[in-house]
């Protein structure tokens, strides 16, 4: 976890089936999920710099590169990529290996 980055109430971050990685000043709100629902050989979820992600939000082996917003609610599925700039709206899912493109 980066320098000035911050967690929330109740937040869980289970590192037992991937390595996880949380840059520099990013914020994780409330109640947030971030592991992999299963353990795959080379699971990684990865989270840039600058980064918020909202109360409630659910986060599988992803990458969430810097300067991105994934919304309130949201959920991220495993391969799933949010590029920076990119914005997942409060309550949307993104699907296995989807992209949000950049801005």
């Amino acid at each position: 976890m980066g320098q000035g980055s911050s967690l929330y109430h109740s937040v869980i971050i289970r590192g037992d089936t991937a390595q996880i990685t949380i840059g520099r000043n990013t914020t994780v709100q409330d109640l947030t999920r971030i592991a992999s629902n299963r353990a795959a050989p080379g699971d990684r979820i990865t989270i840039g710099d600058n980064v918020y992600i909202g109360a409630n939000a659910s986060l599988d082996a992803c990458t969430v590169h810097d300067n991105a917003f994934v919304g309130m609610g949201a959920s991220v599925a495993r391969g799933a990529t949010v590029e920076s700039f990119g914005v997942l709206a409060a309550g949307s899912q993104l699907e296995e290996g989807q992209t949000v493109r950049s801005g």
